[in-house]
């Protein structure tokens, strides 16, 4: 489990938008680590391998911190982070995630992440 700097860009729906910023990081050499692209209002979130690159080749990102953690991919797995997070009374404002293989990655979006890492890996 680890602190992640996610990156957003609005209206990035359509797909020059997105491609046009797929192949940036590709040709960059930046791996996208993660990201999720809501259809309804074009708001691109993600998360990459090289965050220090990121703001030179989009300027109009916009940069938080997310805990972004590997999960057994098996039933439950989430169920056992979000039960442990709200117990300590933190919201998980909204949370994406992918799984393949043995594992998953969650990346989630919370108020203070310091301490939903603390919280998870106490």
């Amino acid at each position: 489990m680890r602190i992640e700097r996610q990156f957003s860009i609005k209206n990035a729906s359509g797909s020059e938008v997105f491609l046009d910023l797929i192949k940036k990081l590709a040709e960059e050499k930046i791996n996208i680590l993660a990201f999720t692209l809501n259809s309804c209002d074009g708001d691109l979130r993600f998360v990459v391998d090289a965050p220090d690159k990121v703001k030179r080749l989009v300027p109009a990102s916009t940069e938080e911190e997310v805990l972004a953690m590997e999960l057994p991919h098996r039933p439950g797995s989430f169920s056992v982070v979000f039960s442990k997070l709200a117990d300590k009374g933190i919201v998980v404002d909204y949370s994406y995630a992918s799984g393949i293989g043995a594992s998953s990655l969650a990346v989630l979006h919370v108020g203070d992440v310091k301490r939903a890492q603390e919280i998870l890996t106490s």
